[in-house]
């Protein structure tokens, strides 16, 4: 409730896009504490469940890179069952700020956890930029211009990676990955299998980030995972 408060401050004080994100995320917020509450014998809420804010005053509006930082703090207080849903409101706020991912904080090198899934998502944006070369081979000018976009941002990604791991023996460019969908042999079907690779690559940063386990690690997985999705 302290995050659906905050959700709801947002609503107030912001505008636009923004305001209107909030409000939702303050009704998911709302919807999933009586979920948690369950119901009593006659199917209702219990009245310990409070899901009003009362005649408490809101807190102050947030912006998006707090709300980024105050939810890879929070989700280690909320129920393990409703972490995902806090950690992709995050994502989506990241998504719709277009916060950058510029000068990332290191990671401590004893996260084991943090560092096997940097490793893992590091050869997954490879991965994709390979699937980007098999379809370069198909792509009209339009496509070719989003794939070119694209590349841009997966070494952006690749390079904060890096730089939060400086330390660390991560993975390098293999010569070739494997496709599991096949590759494209028309124009139609490279676009078809641009779209699924982005997808995919999206599902997994918002996976990683729901699954930190480090608040460090979390925060920018929720980041990352904005950005990948701002791209698509």
């Amino acid at each position: 409730m302290e995050l659906a408060k905050q959700a709801s401050a947002d609503k107030v004080f912001g505008d636009g896009e923004w305001s209107e994100l909030r409000a939702f995320h303050a009704e998911q917020l709302k919807d999933e504490a009586r979920r948690l509450c369950g119901t009593n014998d006659a199917g209702e809420v219990p009245p310990s469940c409070d899901v009003a804010y009362g005649d408490t005053d809101l807190p102050r509006d947030t912006n998006a890179r707090a709300l980024v930082t105050q939810t890879a703090e929070a989700a280690d207080k909320v129920p393990d069952e409703s972490r995902a849903l806090v950690v992709a409101q995050a994502i989506d706020a990241a998504t719709t700020a277009e916060l950058g991912i510029e000068d990332p904080t290191p990671i401590d090198e004893k996260d084991t956890d943090a560092l096997e899934a940097a490793k893992q998502l590091i050869s997954a944006e490879y991965a994709v930029e390979y699937g980007l070369d098999i379809a370069s081979a198909y792509a009209d000018d339009q496509l070719q211009g989003r794939i070119d976009h694209l590349r841009t941002l997966h070494d952006a990604r690749l390079a904060v990676l890096h730089h939060a791991f400086p330390a660390a023996d991560l993975p390098a460019r293999e010569a070739g990955y494997e496709i599991p969908q096949g590759a494209p042999t028309t124009t139609a079907d490279a676009v078809a299998f641009v779209d699924t690779l982005e997808k995919d690559l999206i599902d997994r940063w918002r996976a990683a980030a729901a699954t930190a386990d480090s608040p460090e690690w979390r925060e920018l997985a929720i980041l990352l995972a904005g950005h990948a999705q701002r791209a698509a």
